[in-house]
């Protein structure tokens, strides 16, 4: 079980403190990830709140993983159409 240690991060121009088992570059990569989508929603929409952009941010996270998902889902399907295929011709 790896180490967990506390972090402090910034996103949106606020600091948060939190605990993780990650390492920092990986804490550290991922706080900028998100705080690089808030901040371009914020740059891009004045009339939103930070706490709108936070969840606009999830919303968009929440698609990547469900389109990373999909694409992974399809790739095993792929894989086994294929080792089917195969089996069934030897």
């Amino acid at each position: 079980m790896a180490e967990v240690k506390r972090y402090t991060i910034s996103i949106g121009g606020q600091q948060y403190s939190l605990v993780s088992d990650e390492g920092q570059e990986s804490v550290s990569t991922t706080a900028n990830m998100v705080d690089e989508l808030v901040e371009q929603i914020l740059h891009n929409r004045t009339d939103v709140s930070f706490d709108k952009a936070a969840v606009l941010t999830a919303l968009k996270l929440a698609q990547r993983v469900q389109e990373l998902e999909s694409t992974v889902q399809a790739s095993q399907e792929h894989s086994n159409n294929l080792a089917e295929l195969i089996d069934t011709h030897l």
